[in-house]
């Protein structure tokens, strides 16, 4: 009888024991937007996101502007305050220029433009723009740009300055060495609301 109670009390001991170990529960904290399936995936850091402006002529010039040797990012490009492309023999300015959102100066001068950079309006806090010594015949594009303050176009081959009219916020307008221009083409300029200082193209003879 003794030795029946013993084998009875000793399975109901190794019962408890394996049920003790079976509910054991798990006590480290949930994280629900950690797929359990997948948890290396998600809980990799996060990259930089890669920039996506291929020309080598602006990621030069970007990196110079912000000191910068490693790989750019959309991060570097909100950095960019100031971006000087002159000198660099372009014939028409690259592509995704309107992705430098902070962008307040553009130096484009001494190079081979024919026609002012398309998309630029996209640069809402671009103050000054110098295009000085291109190739430019017109002005057409630049009227977008109300809140430009400093914008020069001398030594160009200018004919027409329709359009300069309606940037009321230029401060300083730079004209001379266009000997194309006639003395009423620059006078349609004159009426700007707050010129500081327009100077106007005049030829020799002019001068004389």
């Amino acid at each position: 009888m003794k030795q029946i109670l013993l084998i009875i009390v000793a399975v109901a001991l190794a019962g408890c024991s394996k049920k003790t170990t079976t509910d054991k529960v798990d006590s480290r904290p949930v994280n629900p937007s950690v797929d359990e399936n997948k948890p290396e995936e998600q809980l990799k850091p996060t990259k930089a996101v890669p920039a996506n402006i291929a020309d080598p002529i602006v990621e030069k010039a970007i990196r110079g502007s912000i000191i910068s040797t490693g790989k750019l990012t959309e991060a570097d490009y909100k950095k960019v305050t100031y971006l000087r492309l002159g000198n660099s023999r372009l014939t028409e300015v690259p592509k995704r220029l309107e992705k430098l959102m902070q962008l307040k100066g553009l130096g484009l001068m001494n190079n081979q433009l024919t026609e002012v950079p398309k998309d630029l309006e996209k640069l809402a806090k671009l103050r000054s723009l110098w295009l000085k010594n291109n190739r430019l015949t017109d002005v057409k594009g630049l009227e977008k740009l109300a809140q430009l303050k400093g914008l020069r176009l001398d030594s160009n081959q200018l004919t027409s300055v329709k359009g300069l009219e309606n940037l009321t916020q230029l401060e300083k307008l730079n004209l001379n060495d266009n000997p194309a221009l006639t003395k009423a083409q620059i006078a349609e300029v004159q009426n700007l609301q707050r010129p500081q200082e327009v100077q106007q193209a005049k030829s020799k003879r002019a001068r004389a």
